[in-house]
């Protein structure tokens, strides 16, 4: 988890949204192929979760953006206040790391103007021709 974590701060790392696991579930001992197996319906709450922030940041899923792209995004457009409802019945809400890690994140980033959004591009003046997968 350290690497994705180190990889998702680098500069040059392209990330990809998606709505179901991907790199970050990979260790979990719930995952089933690409879903959450867990419980009954946290498929279901997890998609809701992805597609909840995806929205709020004013991104579709499967877009693909640099990843310093990416935190400006949320810096700008999530408050530890927002968690408790688009993270309403997470086990690790109340443990206060998901707030506590996005005003850190908010005290870190330098915002620049919100990207814009239209139906006619994903996310526009995102160029990704100097970023990499990770």
């Amino acid at each position: 988890m350290k690497k994705v974590a180190a990889a998702a701060f680098s500069e040059n790392c392209l990330l990809k949204i998606v709505d179901y696991c991907d790199v970050i579930c990979a260790s979990c001992p719930y995952k089933n192929g690409d879903k959450c197996g867990k419980d009954e319906g946290s498929a279901e709450r997890t998609i809701r979760r992805d597609r909840e922030v995806a929205s709020k940041l004013g991104i579709k899923i499967e877009i693909e953006l640099p990843s310093h792209k990416l935190w400006e995004l949320v810096a700008q457009r999530i408050g530890p206040d927002d968690l408790q409802e688009i993270c309403k019945g997470c086990e690790w809400l109340n443990l206060g790391y998901c707030a506590e890690g996005v005003r850190n994140l908010k005290s870190r980033v330098t915002i620049q103007p919100p990207l814009c959004h239209s139906d006619s591009e994903l996310v526009s003046g995102v160029s990704e021709s100097h970023s990499q997968r990770c």
